[in-house]
């Protein structure tokens, strides 16, 4: 079998395998940008001639195709773009489990905070009903987008593509003075971090990384928090499993809190310290909506101002989703991280079956 990349179409490239010239099987897919430096390969087509069925060459398309996306260092995650009809839907599963795809939870964007594109245009969807079996037929879809139902991990982290240089440095500092700070304001810096884009529902594990910096870049966190079962896929509902990962990094030491971090402890940082906080992500922002959207932040400094009775401490936050700095008020993001109880009721964490304990956070010091 001689498997060929084909050049990219307008909207669709293919993967063909072939024998003595005649192609055999292909596999189409589509490349869809979402929140992240490396898009997904949405694949959405598996078509093998009938004279060549049953002779696992499906089985060798895919796997053939992962491997040339996963050598290519491009490519996040390989997803599913059709959703079945359910006779035919354990056959399919079975299938593609057996190939390193898991099913995604319904409320996997709850965990990834947009990482995780769900839907794509029916019109991407080209031969469904060829799929596998000339009798197997796809679902009726009557709207204009269908389910992403299943993924394949093919890299566990986005390397720092960014280099927070003291030019960016001082103009975030002066883009985020405009909007929230009075001149009566004076910046404290506990540690600078540089910024690196999470693949999938990785904010815990990626904030870790941008912590340990270019310490980390020979080891891979994601697999060791696999292999000691603290994570599915990376996501991180408990402070004391994610202390427990920085612990295992010989450069980090960390303390869990119960309580959230007093202003005491922040403004009195004396040990170029940093906070691990999980709050409810809105944008670039802080909302409150009981643990729907989850994500962890690493507090990295902070404005304090002259005049402690008028103007609230203001703290200084980075994250795994943009490169851009945000500032919240200290008592906005200690009001969001209380009501992360609601993570419970996620059937993400009903399904794995996940510890919820977000609530405080995590000191975190370099040796």
């Amino acid at each position: 079998m001689d498997p060929t990349s084909l050049a990219p179409g307008l909207t669709t490239q293919a993967f063909v395998v072939t024998q003595s010239s005649f192609v055999v099987a292909y596999v189409a897919y589509k490349t869809v940008f979402n929140n992240s430096t490396f898009p997904d390969a949405i694949l959405h087509t598996l078509v093998v001639s009938p004279s060549y069925r049953n002779r696992k060459i499906g089985h060798f398309a895919v796997t053939s195709l992962c491997n040339l996306l996963a050598n290519s260092k491009t490519i996040g995650f390989v997803k599913l773009g059709a959703k079945f009809t359910p006779q035919f839907q354990p056959k399919l599963i079975k299938f593609y489990e057996h190939l390193g795809f898991v099913l995604m939870s319904e409320d996997e964007d709850f965990v990834s905070c947009g990482t995780v594109s769900k839907t794509i245009e029916r019109s991407q969807l080209e031969s469904l009903s060829a799929l596998f079996s000339s009798k197997s037929t796809s679902t009726s879809v009557n709207d204009e987008k269908s389910t992403i139902w299943m993924k394949k991990r093919l890299l566990n982290r986005c390397l720092p593509q960014i280099v927070i240089t003291e030019e960016m440095f001082e103009t975030a500092k002066r883009r985020a003075a405009q909007q929230n700070i009075d001149s009566s304001y004076t910046f404290c810096l506990h540690k600078k971090i540089n910024f690196e884009q999470q693949l999938g529902p990785t904010c815990g594990i990626t904030a870790l990384n941008m912590i340990l910096g270019d310490k980390s870049l020979d080891f891979d966190i994601l697999r060791s928090a696999a292999s000691q079962n603290l994570t599915i896929d990376g996501s991180f509902f408990s402070k004391r499993d994610l202390a427990k990962l920085a612990n295992s990094q010989t450069n980090l030491k960390t303390m869990t809190l119960d309580e959230f971090p007093t202003e005491h402890d922040i403004v009195n940082n004396n040990n170029s310290c940093v906070f691990l906080i999980a709050y409810d992500r809105c944008g670039s922002g802080v909302d409150h909506s009981n643990g729907k959207n989850a994500h962890w932040c690493v507090v990295s400094g902070h404005f304090t101002s002259a005049d402690e009775a008028i103007n609230p401490l203001l703290l200084y936050c980075q994250h795994s989703n943009s490169p851009s700095p945000f500032i919240v008020e200290y008592e906005r993001l200690r009001n969001s991280n209380a009501q992360l109880g609601g993570c419970e009721g996620s059937s993400f964490v009903q399904k794995y079956k996940c510890t919820v304990d977000l609530c405080g956070g995590i000191q975190v010091w370099g040796n």
